[in-house]
């Protein structure tokens, strides 16, 4: 997640713990049992406040991505913009940003093509979404495979007491280490 946050909105993590909150709300509410998916005429009275609180989901994501956006126009405007190895996704969506709708015939390509607000946020919305259920979904399948093959299987659980601990939660900093030791077993794995 720190991965898909940062090339999104930038290296910087503040923030960072209520978009996870948000998304990890917006999981929860999208696997949840409807009980008016099954009953319809249920479904006006929202009987489990789903649909309330998918609502207010959704303003508490609308206003993130909107300090997001708001934060890098500002930075544009005072002639704070970045160099290409220093952009995130916002600073390369803002470059096609107009708040006119209407488009221009035109031979340039990135004057030819206009991204309003909502087009911004909604591509943001779905490269989050996606990118942590992609996330999720190899996660899942590597889990997977591993209970397949439960003596690697113990390997990585004894690689990641030794690096990890088995008190705290996996770090990036450690990244490195656990990646070494990964690769040692690449071949084994894909046999």
């Amino acid at each position: 997640m720190n991965i898909i946050y940062r090339a999104a909105f930038g290296s910087k993590n503040e923030g960072q713990d209520e978009f996870i909150r948000i998304l990890q709300e917006f999981s929860k509410l999208f696997g949840a049992f409807n009980i008016a998916d099954f009953i319809p005429w249920l479904g006006w009275i929202d009987p489990q406040g789903l649909n309330s609180r998918l609502v207010k989901a959704r303003n508490s994501l609308d206003r993130f991505i909107d300090m997001i956006i708001d934060d890098h126009i500002h930075k544009r405007k005072q002639g704070h913009v970045p160099d290409d190895d220093h952009t995130d996704m916002v600073d390369d969506l803002l470059a096609f940003y107009s708040e006119e709708t209407k488009v221009a015939e035109c031979e340039d390509l990135q004057n030819s093509i206009k991204l309003t607000r909502d087009n911004i946020k909604a591509i943001i919305m779905d490269v989050m979404f996606g990118g942590t259920e992609t996330v999720a979904s190899a996660i899942e399948w590597a889990l997977a495979e591993l209970m397949k093959c439960p003596e690697e299987l113990k390997k990585v659980q004894k690689e990641l007491a030794e690096v990890v601990g088995l008190e705290r939660r996996v770090e990036e900093s450690w990244y490195e280490s656990l990646m070494s030791k990964c690769d040692n077993r690449k071949s084994t794995f894909n046999k």
